[in-house]
């Protein structure tokens, strides 16, 4: 039941993760929709669990990837999009599963779950988090001209079948849902995926490259995430998060 991650001395919430590139880390991509009155619960979880982690200094990085196949239930969900639910897809595909559902978690590219479910969450990432990374990702450094974001970061450990993949979040949203299943609710999300970009790193020491800055993005609400995923099995070997509101 995660006890360092709850009885530890809190810690600003804001900046770099991980702090230490040798300890394990545990990225969650939760699968959700604002369309789906399953997801919340699994929001608030998955938020809770972010938001103690940055307070106790734990190496944990959660992402929301919001899809579009629930769009027809009558609310659209804004934040939505194909690319996302494809990477579900894909996932579903990793794992033999006959289809995909919400609200799904997803831990280190190599465990699913119901996102909801709190005690087996909170069990895989104990497990993942006495695990040491396979890859390193450090350095990472951003600036912005224009309407992009440009980064650059060291890789550190075999890169051979694996990819590197650039996701703006946006940090927090509220949201009046007017339509669907979540009808008359006020939805808070966070770390809301707006952008993912893939790229093949076979035999990368480094990485650099831009993002296209969401119109409605402001600067003060955004953080970048940088991981590493072997593109045989899925398994996520490395992660970098920062927050740009700094």
């Amino acid at each position: 039941m995660l006890p360092s991650l709850f009885n530890a001395c809190p810690v600003s919430a804001q900046g770099y993760y991980p702090k230490d590139n040798n300890r394990g880390f545990a990225l969650l991509e939760l699968y959700s929709s604002q369309g789906c009155n399953s997801c919340p619960p699994a929001d608030e979880l998955i938020s809770s669990i972010q938001d103690k982690a940055w307070k106790t200094n734990m190496n944990i990085i959660s992402i929301n990837y919001h899809v579009d196949y629930w769009n027809y239930l009558g609310w659209k969900d804004p934040f939505s999009k194909a690319l996302f639910s494809m990477r579900q897809y894909n996932y579903a595909e990793l794992f033999g599963l006959r289809s995909v559902y919400t609200p799904q978690l997803i831990i280190n590219g190599s465990m699913e779950m119901i996102g909801s479910d709190k005690i087996r969450v909170e069990q895989t990432i104990n497990n993942v988090l006495e695990k040491k990374p396979r890859n390193a990702i450090s350095n990472l450094k951003t600036n912005y001209k224009d309407n992009k974001l440009f980064f650059s970061a060291d890789i550190d450990g075999t890169t051979k079948d694996k990819d590197i993949y650039i996701t703006l979040l946006q940090n927090n949203a509220s949201t009046n849902v007017k339509e669907g299943e979540n009808k008359g609710r006020t939805l808070k999300n966070t770390n809301i995926a707006r952008t993912l970009i893939k790229i093949p790193i076979s035999k990368m020491k480094s990485i650099k490259g831009s993002v296209d800055l969401p119109e409605d993005l402001e600067r003060n609400n955004m953080s970048i995430v940088l991981f590493i995923q072997d593109n045989t099995n899925g398994h996520i070997s490395g992660a970098i998060y920062h927050n740009l509101k700094q």
